[in-house]
């Protein structure tokens, strides 16, 4: 007898593949095991496994959508589908490998040439669906960082807010993403030709995109990688008197939130 969870392995491969029929023994197993007919359940399992990703894709990626269009996103998201490899059962955090799928499939498609753009903005995108859904922070525990640190300051690194993405970019990208989300265009943008450094974050529920200096755009890079002050600091030559700085406006905006040294994660804010 075929059970529901071979049931399920076969309709989702078969779908995912574009396939048209499922297994023999799926069909017989639904007509055996159901009121609804074999075409009805067949089409509730194709809006499960691919109607519901496609969904998510175009809750996370709504300037991309609109660029390209909702019948060429929905191409583009079914052959994302079809070779995504996340691991994510959660709908929310599914697709961050899309902009790079987007890339690789902009790059072979001279007819999207002027669409260069596109994968730097779904990155974008990614970081502010992302930041989003990120866990609560206590904030900066300002008492806590001076009690600790005398302690080994060689080895400080400064722990970024869960909801931090920093991102740089040729295109000017804050502003193609606002004017496609509002009355606008991409066409409408001034490109200024210099590269673009940018944060996004979240305060409360509100998700923001901030535009940095290259100095500050190096700090908070390196303070993602989890990289010690010192070692910031030696990289930044001529500019590390600007560390101090960069790492109180970071604070104030709820950029750091914590502390660690060494390779103590569990330092943090402790």
């Amino acid at each position: 007898m075929t059970s529901l969870q071979e049931v399920q392995a076969a309709l989702v491969t078969r779908l995912r593949e574009g396939g048209e029929r499922p297994h023999a023994r799926a069909l017989d197993f639904i007509r055996d095991n159901g009121p609804i007919s074999p075409e009805l359940a067949i089409a509730i399992y194709t809006n499960n496994t691919v109607g519901a990703p496609i969904n998510a894709l175009a809750a996370a990626y709504p300037a991309s959508l609109r660029i390209v269009g909702e019948d060429c996103f929905r191409g583009l998201a079914k052959q994302f589908i079809c070779v995504a490899t996340e691991s994510s059962r959660d709908l929310n955090l599914f697709g961050e490998s899309f902009p790079a799928f987007l890339e690789s499939w902009i790059n072979g498609r001279r007819a999207f040439s002027d669409f260069s753009y596109l994968p730097d903005l779904a990155r974008l995108e990614w970081l502010m669906h992302r930041a989003y859904y990120a866990d609560d922070e206590p904030g900066f525990d300002f008492d806590a960082f001076r009690k600790a640190s005398s302690k080994a300051p060689e080895t400080l690194r400064l722990v970024p807010a869960k909801s931090l993405g920093v991102l740089r970019s040729v295109y000017p990208l804050k502003q193609i993403r606002e004017l496609n989300l509002g009355a606008g265009n991409a066409a409408m943008v001034q490109d200024t030709g210099a590269p673009q450094c940018l944060v996004v974050s979240r305060k409360a529920l509100r998700c923001e995109i901030n535009t940095v200096d290259y100095q500050t755009f190096v700090v908070l890079t390196a303070c993602c990688a989890g990289t010690p002050l010192a070692d910031i600091a030696r990289t930044l030559d001529d500019d590390t008197h600007r560390i101090p700085q960069i790492i109180e406006r970071s604070i104030r905006q709820e950029w750091l939130t914590g502390f660690a040294f060494g390779e103590d994660a569990g330092a943090e804010n402790a």
